[in-house]
């Protein structure tokens, strides 16, 4: 949104106000006044909770943030109450629904409207988890933190907003039983903010807002309390368009709905100011926090204190930070925010000062050394190296032994950097001090060999296991098993297969996927069946990525059928990698109409079909049929989508 369109903004919101306050006087000639968006914005928070504003919204006395009451029906109100769907247009909505939630496609609208009868929770299918798989074998099964759920739950909110918008997205979540929740609020508000912030149409923009108030009022009509994760996304955004009297008209309905709050918005506050410049109103924040008048209210002042840190202020912190209690702070999060702004702004006098003072008043060995790990990792310019030897120095200074936590956090910041080595190192002192060292913590050094190609660093992985008696699983052994492949080392990798039996890990498909695709990569089909023989052998039942390999590396027709039929057979379910298996197998034997047909699977996921279209016009176009890659290319375009970047360049190196 541009600076004009905040304009605009704002002065909906002060027109609303003005009305507001009109109306005390003549309420009939007023509102005639008023045009339909002024009307719109009259009720903003009348709608929202009137009986919640019926108390004064002031801070305390010595807070210098300071909300003025506002007179009855005078804020902004966004919130227009649109028509709910009708049964025919919920009935439209299914297609796309059953796609982004049951990640299929849909035969009809009459077993799209039988999905949207099932409860959420039966949507848990044998289907449900096979996609699940492919989509851990996308993510190269890569180790998942928690905050993935997270991650994948607004991803599916914010596709299911952008193609059916946050009304219909809620009644459809409320028919599929699925009752909207906090985070599903949230996620929605923040959808709505987002779309805003990136509308280049005014209009566009500001029905965007309007839409993430009507979402907040929704909640506060369903007894929701406000928490900083509904608010924060609404302040950022008067901060970044430096809508001062829309922040705190905001401000009052958020103490008055939850009063704990109140500290927090004093982060916002100084954000606020140092976002519009007001050099006043910094330093009379600044003030407050050096004042020491006897107020406990010192939870309000850590607030300022740590959106100062982020501002790079490094003056006004310097200051602060002479006479500040660093040992009142909060959590031990806050404390690590303020070393990461220490590091960032190279004040290490005052590091090893608050340092000090946290050894001297039994804060804790393991947060000290996290203290330590924030303030390191933060200097600017500081190689990964110099970041390890900087980590090292401060705890033989202050003799603090480093925890396993710390650890694992300096050896993940050395495998985002792709540095392998040091976070080997890291490994074995941990081991060497006698420090517990979760197995995930290995994986992670995997993952960063691989996206290195530093695939040789395996063995040297596999010594320190050895080594120090850990305890690798069957995702540890498929990672070095893919390594070793990856280098060619055929030999090593089925010694880690045995050995996997010696430490008895069970095997899994995925693992022997990892050997096939090798050979295969090779030109060594014979060694691949083998694989393929040796795990019916072992009674491992290969899984869709398996017959992907079989059926993408298949040089007749014939055998293209008959791993295709094994599959369905044995209930496997065709995953995208199968389908794009089959498209590149047909072409490469001839087979293009074949080839071409399998877009028309009715199995295909919505979700998938552009990958797929994809595939074909590159698999098309490198054998020699660029008039039909070319049209099935012109059909993607008529319907507003795009090629994957690797069928683009098929079709200008074939061309």
């Amino acid at each position: 949104m541009t600076v004009s369109k905040a304009k605009t903004l704002s002065s909906l919101f002060r027109a609303a106000k003005k009305a507001t306050k009109n109306s005390s006087t003549s309420s009939s000639s007023s509102s005639s006044s008023l045009d339909a968006r002024d009307k719109s914005l009259k009720e903003f928070v009348s709608s929202l909770d009137t009986s919640s504003l019926s108390s004064p919204a002031s801070f305390s006395k010595r807070s210098p943030i300071a909300i003025k009451k506002p007179t009855d029906g005078s804020l902004f109100n966004l919130l227009r109450d649109s028509a709910s769907l009708s049964e025919d247009s919920m009935n439209e909505l299914t297609h796309e629904v059953s796609s982004l939630l049951c990640d299929g496609s849909v035969n009809s609208s009459k077993d799209s409207g039988r999905a949207l009868t099932i409860p959420w929770l039966s949507m848990s299918n044998n289907k449900t988890s096979l996609m699940q798989k492919e989509v851990s074998r996308e993510r190269k099964q890569k180790w998942v933190f928690k905050t993935s759920q997270v991650i994948r739950f607004n991803r599916l909110i914010k596709m299911c907003g952008d193609k059916l918008g946050t009304k219909a997205t809620m009644e459809v979540f409320d028919k599929l039983g699925r009752e909207t929740g906090l985070k599903e609020y949230n996620a929605l508000i923040e959808l709505c903010l987002e779309n805003a912030r990136t509308s280049d149409d005014e209009d566009v923009a500001l029905e965007h807002i309007s839409e993430a108030f009507r979402t907040f009022k929704k909640m506060r009509e369903r007894g929701f309390q406000v928490e900083e994760e509904t608010i924060g996304p609404f302040l950022m955004y008067f901060i970044d368009r430096g809508m001062v009297e829309e922040f705190f008209f905001f401000c009052g309905p958020i103490k008055d709905g939850n009063p704990s709050l109140l500290p927090r918005l004093g982060y916002y506050e100084m954000l606020l100011w140092i976002g519009v410049n007001n050099e006043k109103k910094i330093q009379e924040l600044c003030n407050y926090i050096a004042a020491t008048d006897g107020i406990d209210d010192f939870e309000l002042k850590e607030n300022y204190l740590l959106a100062l840190c982020e501002s790079g202020r490094k003056e006004d912190l310097m200051q602060l930070l002479e006479i500040i209690d660093i040992k009142r702070i909060s959590s031990v999060n806050k404390v690590a925010n303020i070393f990461k702004s220490l590091g960032r702004l190279s004040l290490e006098s005052f590091a090893e000062k608050f340092l000090l003072a946290f050894k001297s008043c039994d804060y804790g060995m393991e947060n000290i050394s996290r203290l330590i790990l924030s303030y390191a990792s933060s200097i600017p310019n500081l190689k990964v190296e110099d970041t390890f030897l900087k980590f090292k120095s401060f705890h033989k200074k202050f003799k603090i032994i480093p925890s396993s936590a710390s650890y694992e956090m300096l050896i993940t910041y050395c495998c985002d950097f792709h540095k392998v080595h040091v976070a080997l190192d890291l490994v074995n002192e941990m081991c060497e001090l006698g420090l517990s060292l979760p197995i995930e913590t290995l994986h992670r050094i995997l993952y960063a060999s691989e996206e290195s190609y530093e695939f040789h660093l395996v063995r040297q992985i596999y010594s320190v296991i050895c080594l120090h008696n850990l305890k690798p699983n069957s995702e540890t052994f498929r990672s070095m098993i893919s390594l070793s492949v990856k280098m060619k080392d055929f030999e090593g990798a089925y010694a880690m297969l045995n050995d996997m039996k010696k430490m008895k890990v069970m095997p899994t498909a995925s693992i022997y996927n990892a050997i096939m695709a090798g050979y295969f990569r090779e030109k060594n089909s014979s060694a691949a069946l083998k694989v393929l023989k040796k795990m019916e052998c072992e009674d491992i039942k290969p899984d869709a990525q398996t017959f992907s390999y079989l059926i993408g590396n298949c040089d007749c027709e014939e055998d293209i059928s008959k791993y295709y039929e094994e599959m369905k057979s044995a209930g496997i379910q065709v995953t995208k990698h199968v389908f794009m298996a089959l498209i590149n197998a047909y072409a490469t034997c001839g087979q293009f109409e074949k080839a071409k047909q399998v877009l028309l699977d009715k199995g295909i996921p919505f979700k998938s079909l552009k990958e797929i279209k994809s595939a074909l016009v590159s698999a098309l176009a490198s054998n020699g049929q660029m008039c039909d890659a070319l049209n099935i290319y012109k059909e993607i375009k008529q319907v507003g989508d795009t090629l994957e970047p690797k069928a683009v360049i098929s079709l200008i190196i074939y061309g």
